[in-house]
């Protein structure tokens, strides 16, 4: 599949540890691994199920961690190593804790021997599968439900998809640190209608490997879906919620680093690059904040406009959409008469930006707002204004 074992070398919360978000920066050290990577790629991470979980299945499924099994994979599949471990398979193979499919009922109504559970497993309406959905039941939580279906480790490895890997924006210059990928991951956590707390799973993962124990983690560089300037000299417009801030600090750091150190001429022809940040609270939640106020400078660095929007820090919310409306003119000069790029990462909520960007060249170039809606259409066509949402 092309992924590699990379070290961890740092696991640094950004977040207060007393907060109820858990957001972390980490970097890899990939030059042994010989992986390249461009700004704009992303990182896929192969996360494997937490041990003691796995031990505590295996133990009331009557399975023996340590038995060696011995697998083939089918034409078509992703290769397996030939011979592993059922802590293995279960550990670092199957999504044994991940949402269960229909098929997988299908499977548990063909082997329950009980005849109340056949019959529901059979009968199951859309009703109660999305109400198993939302609750986020996992096929272990199934297996323990539904007691007197116990189909066979051959048909779980059947039936239980394989561990995907997550892919997370790169947060590092690949000019800057050619043999680093950092990454900025939010730990993704929820409760569930009836209470119970859950964490996703690669990024739970991630937040307990330690660099300290020379945890290495399993990855793959993806290629980016947004199109970068072939040079630095057009302006950037970036806008960022939360997390979606890890492409962009790629692209900041990668262009202070061409202007620092003089590549193909970027000190006297790079462009400006304004950045627009948004999240509930400046206190807790202004990721990499040091850093953005350096390379800003008050206006003396690469970083030629910081605008920051915190919805919660006062009465009336502010969000990132009206800081982006207030600078209509710097929007018009970046992003028409210069030509420059706009980019906006982060929740589906930067979907909606689009708008605001067009009422600002609408505004200051004088034309309808329908015009200016088209503007940005061809912009997305050149490949000029890019969403990354999730």
């Amino acid at each position: 599949s092309g992924a590699r074992l990379v070290p961890m070398t740092q696991n640094r919360l950004l977040t207060p540890p007393d907060y109820d978000r858990d957001t972390r920066h980490y970097e890899f050290e990939t030059g042994d691994a010989n992986m390249h990577y461009e700004v704009g790629d992303s990182l896929g991470v192969y996360a494997h199920n937490e041990s003691g979980r796995v031990s505590e299945f295996c133990a009331w499924y009557g399975l023996n961690e340590n038995d060696v099994i011995r697998l083939e994979a089918k034409a078509g599949e992703q290769e397996l190593p030939a011979v592993m471990t059922i802590a293995q398979l279960f550990t670092q193979v199957l999504d044994l804790f991940g949402r269960p499919k229909r098929r997988f009922y299908e499977l548990l109504s063909l082997v329950a021997t009980d005849d109340a559970e056949r019959g529901e497993l059979m009968h199951l309406s859309n009703e109660q599968f999305a109400a198993n959905t939302r609750e986020t039941l996992t096929h272990a939580d199934l297996l323990r439900r539904y007691a007197s279906a116990r189909p066979s480790l051959e048909h779980m490895i059947d039936y239980i998809p394989r561990i995907k890997p997550r892919l997370y924006s790169i947060a590092s210059s690949p000019q800057e640190q050619p043999h680093e990928i950092a990454l900025c991951v939010v730990v993704d956590d929820w409760t569930t209608p009836s209470g119970q707390y859950r964490r996703g799973l690669c990024s739970d993962y991630l937040s307990r490997q330690q660099p300290a124990q020379l945890h290495r983690v399993l990855a793959k560089v993806n290629a980016g879906v947004v199109s970068m300037p072939e040079a630095h000299s057009p302006p950037l417009v970036m806008a960022g919620l939360g997390t979606g801030i890890a492409p962009l600090r790629s692209m900041v750091r990668d262009r202070a680093f061409s202007i620092a150190h003089n590549v193909d001429g970027a000190a006297s022809t790079a462009g400006p690059m304004a950045l627009y940040f948004g999240a509930r609270y400046r206190k807790s939640e202004f990721l990499y904040e040091q850093e953005w106020l350096d390379l800003h400078d008050d206006g003396r660095g690469p970083l030629t406009h910081l605008s920051t929007a915190f919805s919660r820090d006062q009465a009336h919310k502010i969000y990132i959409q009206d800081k982006i409306a207030k600078d209509a003119p710097l929007i018009y000069d970046y992003l028409v008469t210069q030509n420059g790029y706009f980019y906006a990462c982060g929740s589906s909520a930067v979907q909606d930006l689009r708008h605001t960007v067009a009422k600002c060249i609408a505004h200051e170039g004088k034309m309808s707002e329908a015009d200016a809606e088209q503007y940005v259409t061809n912009m997305m066509i050149e490949g000029r204004y890019c969403i990354e949402s999730w």
